[in-house]
């Protein structure tokens, strides 16, 4: 009985891993759409805009998503990590 239990406890949390993982490398494929296509470097924004215009997405600039996206990936890795040492 207890193994059966102990069994659905380690499911329960392989599911959890997988699907914080799956969230964090979905937010970290779409910051870095962001970060590339919308809030351009600064060298394109001279190119598209004639001039450096500053660039936000909910109130964020470039570097601060920057930081949320490597924030994220080592998130990521953590959780990386403890899904190998649990399978």
């Amino acid at each position: 009985m207890k193994k059966s239990v102990k069994a659905m406890h380690k499911s329960i949390l392989n599911f959890s891993i997988n699907a914080v993982m799956a969230l964090c490398m979905s937010a970290i494929i779409g910051i870095g759409f962001l970060i590339k296509y919308t809030l351009i470097s600064g060298q394109e924004r001279w190119d598209v805009y004639g001039k450096n215009v500053e660039l936000y997405w909910y109130g964020m600039d470039r570097n601060q998503w920057g930081l949320f996206h490597l924030i994220l990936g080592f998130v990521l890795m953590v959780l990386l990590v403890a899904h190998i040492v649990l399978h």
